[in-house]
């Protein structure tokens, strides 16, 4: 990367441009351990930053495995990052304020092989693993009847394996959990399951306490 670029992007780290509170977003993702992300390096979260606040996200880079990635949205005012790690992956990273004043970081990971699927870990802001009570959802959460069955085979024994993909909400302190696992059946099951399976996503609220349904 050139130097003018990493001026560019420390700047906005600095607050140049955004107020302190509003930039936190990009300052935690900055020092995010690499661990969390392999697939970047700090020069690589600079580049994409400058990319996205000069030339609308339009641009892409080119992570340490050879693919593309690039940020998708970047709200600092609701401390929001979403980012395209690579062709088949995505990365959601977003900050939740405690009722004591104190701040979390929730960190979404999915993987689509080609069924997406998500998995959610949480920090506090010195990037050491956290544990709040978020639900741990399967299949079975959107099933209408788990006592009814198709072709003498119950509902709960058909959807055995689980993709739940989520996602955070820009605006609000709330996830959205979607349930991938018909895509794994073939199109008659599905068409069959169809009528025992609520498809509407499962939201999930922060209420500054636990996460709710």
């Amino acid at each position: 990367m050139k130097l003018t670029k990493f001026i560019f992007a420390l700047f906005l780290i600095a607050g140049a441009n955004f107020s302190v509170k509003s930039q936190d977003i990009i300052k935690y993702f900055v020092d995010m351990p690499a661990y969390l992300l392999p697939s970047l390096e700090t020069s690589h979260k600079l580049e994409m930053i400058e990319n996205y606040t000069k030339n609308s996200g339009k641009d892409t880079i080119e992570n340490l495995l050879g693919g593309k990635a690039r940020i998708l949205t970047l709200d600092t005012i609701t401390h929001f990052i979403s980012i395209q790690t690579a062709s088949a992956s995505h990365f959601e990273m977003k900050m939740f304020d405690r009722a004591d004043q104190s701040k979390f970081i929730g960190v979404i990971n999915t993987v689509c092989g080609p069924i997406c699927s998500s998995y959610i870990h949480f920090y506090n802001t010195d990037w050491k693993e956290i544990k709040i009570d978020f639900p741990k959802f399967t299949a079975y959460n959107w099933i209408n009847s788990k006592e009814a069955s198709i072709d003498s085979i119950k509902i709960t024994d058909i959807l055995k394996v689980s993709f739940i993909e989520l996602h955070f909400i820009v605006d609000k302190d709330i996830l959205e959990a979607k349930n991938n696992s018909p895509e794994y059946l073939d199109v008659m099951a599905k068409e069959k399951l169809r009528p025992f399976l609520d498809n509407n996503p499962i939201l999930v609220k922060w209420n500054g306490n636990k996460f709710v349904f």
